[in-house]
């Protein structure tokens, strides 16, 4: 490693990583690893780390969340997320199933907290119900109508003005 300095919150985030590397370390499962930041992180604007989810042979790894040291905020998808990833991305399912899953979110949650860093659960969206149909909107009067109706009033004050002007 070089001697260069690292910004307050890109040093953060690089010892996240390291940390996540040590916990990692010989688990039957994989690992979680967390992306290490630039050098600089612009002030914090750019910390944003992906956790990712390798199997120990590493023939998959793919985004389970990230991570902001600097705003100390935190996102972990559902395994449901996760699969339907894996399913896109290498044509089969991940290679944890929704209960061995469970083992990489409690490290990552673990590993957080540690940092008073609570992470938010990212479930699917539910489509069991469709989304209704919009109302069709109320059909407006024909565009020469109200033209007609103002022709109609100012041709009868004019006959009343006519009418009055004669007596």
């Amino acid at each position: 490693m070089s001697d260069a300095k690292r910004t307050m919150f890109a040093q953060a985030g690089t010892d996240l990583a390291t940390e996540f590397e040590t916990a990692s370390d010989g688990l039957d499962w994989g690992r979680v690893k967390v992306v290490e930041p630039d050098m600089s992180t612009g002030g914090g604007q750019l910390a944003r780390q992906s956790m990712i989810l390798e199997s120990v042979d590493g023939a998959q790894h793919i985004v389970m969340g990230w991570v902001n040291v600097a705003e100390r905020t935190a996102e972990v998808r559902d395994w449901a997320l996760v699969e339907e990833a894996c399913l896109r991305r290498y044509g089969k399912g991940l290679f944890l199933d929704r209960e061995g899953y469970e083992q990489p979110v409690q490290l990552v949650e673990f590993m957080l907290k540690r940092r008073q860093i609570e992470p938010r659960k990212v479930v699917p969206v539910s489509r069991m119900e469709p989304t209704p149909a919009p109302a069709p909107a109320p059909t407006a009067a024909p565009a020469g109508q109200p033209m007609i109706l103002l022709l109609v009033l100012l041709l009868a004050a004019a006959g009343g003005a006519a009418w009055f002007l004669m007596k």
